[in-house]
């Protein structure tokens, strides 16, 4: 099942960065699960499809990413807000 989420930060240095979902969970992602980095100037506030890398327990770890079209962001920003909605974020402790 892919997740919907919004690349949070992008370091492209570095070549990584962390995507959040609607829930307000954080994943963190490399280039080595989005091969497709390099054809995007910016990645920040893009909206993305990922699944959850399930060997890597000690963290949430992205996987399988996808940015979506800019044809289609207004369709999964919807969705996205939808959820969000939904799901409001935690309070801290």
């Amino acid at each position: 099942m892919l997740i919907i989420g919004r690349v949070l930060w992008w370091d492209n240095r570095d070549q990584e960065g962390v995507i959040v979902d609607a829930e307000n969970n954080e994943y963190y992602f490399n280039s080595s699960t989005f091969p497709e980095f390099s054809k995007f100037k910016s990645l920040e506030g893009r909206f993305v499809e990922f699944g959850k890398d399930k060997n890597i327990k000690h963290i949430r770890y992205a996987s399988n990413i996808f940015v979506v079209p800019l044809n289609a962001q207004s369709k999964i920003k919807k969705s996205f807000e939808l959820k969000s909605k939904v799901n409001p974020p935690k309070a801290s402790m």
